[in-house]
């Protein structure tokens, strides 16, 4: 559809249409118009307004409307009243107190026990991060896979346990794009001097053992860690668990 048949639809579909569908029209209009063009549609309206109320002077003058004259409204006339006989106050009543009930036994509340995680001292309690590379795995139906790239571990005073910690991957082995090394700072060349995934494994596993781990989304990173997220050797913290809501994108 052109431009010239758009404009003549919509002033057909106007000239039919309810004030209130006008109304609703002209609404969702504004909202799509820049703010500096609202100030444009303000001032040519003005005009409009000021020919359509000439316009209509103009008719009136000619007897194309008549004015009807409003009619003259009469004087109130005045009718006297009868005064109404006022009643005599009823008899008071004498009102007998009203017993105070006894206040109500307390009831007690049983104490709440302390949260699990309070079993834990503050030396006990890590919080641990994994930052993962995308490979391409050949030979399966999910031809891609996050593996470890990056872990850091620190203690519960913001002490580093594992600074950092690389893993080994050869250049070009993992896919990695301009937002990827925007975030991560990682580069192909990262990760030549890593070490091999199985030490850094061993050595986190006995680091992490009989602790309160901290994660945030904490599934990923056990699971480029190859470790079980729930087993006795520690115990874990997720704070997607207990503090996530939903907001209005999740809907």
């Amino acid at each position: 559809m052109d431009e010239e048949t758009a404009k003549a639809v919509v002033l057909q579909w106007t000239s039919g249409a309810t004030a209130e569908e006008r109304g609703k029209f002209l609404s969702a209009f504004l909202d799509v118009i820049p703010l500096n063009e609202i100030q444009k549609v303000n001032n040519s309206l003005a005009p409009h307004c000021k020919k359509r109320k000439k316009y209509r002077r103009s008719e009136v003058n000619q007897g194309k409307f008549v004015r009807v004259p409003k009619p003259a409204l009469s004087e109130p006339k005045c009718v006297p009243v009868p005064a109404t006989p006022v009643p005599a106050p009823p008899t008071p009543v004498p009102v007998q107190p009203t017993p105070v009930p006894a206040p109500p036994t307390p009831v007690p509340v049983p104490n709440k026990p302390n949260p699990w995680w309070q079993q834990y001292s503050k030396a006990n309690i890590y919080a641990l991060d994994c930052e993962m590379v995308t490979k391409f795995v050949t030979g399966t139906r999910k031809r891609y896979r996050q593996e470890l790239a990056e872990i850091s571990i620190c203690d519960f005073n913001e002490k580093m346990i594992l600074k950092q910690k690389l893993v080994h991957h050869a250049p070009v082995s993992f896919l990695l794009d301009s937002k990827h090394r925007e975030v991560t700072g990682f580069r192909q060349d990262s990760f030549v001097n890593g070490k091999p995934f199985n030490i850094i494994k061993t050595e986190v596993e006995e680091l992490i053992a009989g602790k309160l781990i901290i994660t945030c989304g904490g599934e990923g990173d056990f699971r480029a860690l190859d470790i079980p997220m729930c087993c006795e050797e520690f115990q874990v913290f997720d704070l997607e668990w207990y503090f996530k809501r939903e907001v209005e994108n999740d809907r």
